[in-house]
C-alpha cells in the first residue's frame, strides 16, 4: 500500500477477513501530507469546495452554515463530520465541475486544494460563468518507497500493487526496479498510464474511482495469484 499511513490502514481494514488472510501487508507511503499556512475570509464566499479530505481538515472552524461541494463520499461524510453543510457532487472533479456548472451558485465559491492537482478546478468553473477562487491548503511530499518493500519486491515473490493517484504512481514507476512479479491496480486509466513503461505481470484498471471497485480488482488479482 502506498498512500499514507492511516489511509492505507483504512483500506486494508475494509477488505473482507477472509481476503486479508490470503495477503500479507506492507505500507510505503509514497506521499506525506504537509499542512501550509494561509490565510481566509470564508464570509467573502458563498461556498467552499474540497475534492480531498486533506482539504477539509486543514480549513479550520467552519464559519456558520455554509455548503461545501464534495468530492467522493468520504470527503463528504468529513465536510459533514467538521460541520461544513456537505453536497456530494460526484466522484471525480470533472463530475463536480459538470454539477456545478448546471448548478445556481449566488456568489463567489473557494476551492481549498493540494499543491499538486491533476484538475485545475477553479479555471474550468470559471469558464463557466462561475467565480471560484483556490487557495493551497497542504502540499504532497514524494517519498521513496521503504527498505521493507524494497527489500520485499526484489525477492521475487508476487505483489499485487494498488495505486490511487497519478502522482504516486509515477513516483512508484521511478523507484521500482523490476515489475515482473507485480499485479497493479489503477484507480483511473490516469493512474495507469505512468505503469505502462514498467514490464510489469498484469494492470487492471477500476471500473469507479472508489475503494469499493480498488478493493473488487485486489479480490480479483488475489485469486489469480492464489
Amino acid at each position: 500500500m502506498t498512500r499514507p499511513a492511516a489511509a492505507s490502514q483504512r483500506f486494508w481494514q475494509a477488505l473482507p477477513e477472509a481476503l486479508r488472510a490470503q495477503l500479507t501487508l506492507i505500507v510505503s507511503p509514497l506521499l506525506e501530507i504537509q499542512p501550509v499556512p494561509f490565510d481566509v475570509d470564508y464570509q467573502k464566499y458563498r461556498a467552499v469546495i474540497f475534492t480531498s479530505a486533506h482539504g477539509v481538515a486543514q480549513a479550520g472552524q467552519v464559519p456558520g452554515p455554509m455548503p461545501a461541494y464534495c468530492v467522493g463520499e468520504r470527503t463528504t461524510a468529513a465536510a459533514r463530520a467538521q460541520g461544513w453543510d456537505a453536497q456530494y457532487m460526484g466522484q471525480t472533479a470533472d463530475a463536480l465541475v459538470a454539477a456545478l456548472s448546471c448548478k445556481v451558485v449566488d456568489g463567489p465559491v473557494l476551492h481549498l486544494h493540494g499543491r499538486h492537482k491533476r484538475m485545475n478546478v477553479s479555471a474550468a468553473l470559471s469558464q463557466n460563468s462561475l467565480s471560484c477562487q483556490g487557495i493551497t491548503v497542504y502540499d504532497q511530499h514524494l517519498l521513496p518507497l521503504s527498505e521493507a518493500a524494497q527489500t520485499s519486491l526484489a525477492t521475487g515473490k508476487r505483489h499485487i500493487v494498488p495505486l490511487f493517484s497519478p502522482r504516486t504512481a509515477q513516483q512508484f514507476a521511478y523507484e521500482c526496479n523490476t515489475a515482473t512479479n507485480i499485479f497493479f491496480i489503477a484507480m483511473s486509466e490516469a493512474v495507469a498510464e505512468p505503469l505502462k513503461s514498467l514490464d510489469y505481470m498484469e494492470l487492471q484498471v477500476s471500473q469507479a474511482p472508489d475503494a469499493d471497485a480498488m478493493a473488487k480488482l485486489v479480490s480479483i488479482a488475489a485469486d489469480r495469484l492464489a
